[in-house]
């Protein structure tokens, strides 16, 4: 393994770089986040893609109910028309 500020090799185990001392903890966890910040990159359009066909199937379900409800609406219209029209029928004869 290399130490992350000096470019100096480090031993197995070290807690310091023997070179200039810095801690090597820190330089693994830097490149720990490296690497789970450039998972994260590479992922980044995958979820964003998810996250729209779901936001697109979720309006377009909206809009496919919103339809039925209109549908069902102007049946129910046409059906009280009728019945309006018959019974008035009724009354003039």
């Amino acid at each position: 393994m290399t130490c992350k500020s000096c470019g100096a090799e480090i031993a197995d185990g070290a807690k310091f770089c023997e070179n200039c001392g810095n801690k090597i903890e820190e330089a693994v966890n830097e490149t720990v986040n490296e690497t789970v910040n450039e998972t994260v990159e590479e992922k980044e359009p995958e979820r964003v893609e998810k996250l729209f066909q779901a936001v697109h199937q979720r309006a377009h379900t909206q809009r496919r109910r919103t339809h039925q409800l209109h549908r069902l609406q102007a049946q129910i219209l046409i059906r009280d028309h009728r019945v309006i029209r018959s019974h008035h029928l009724y009354a003039v004869f």
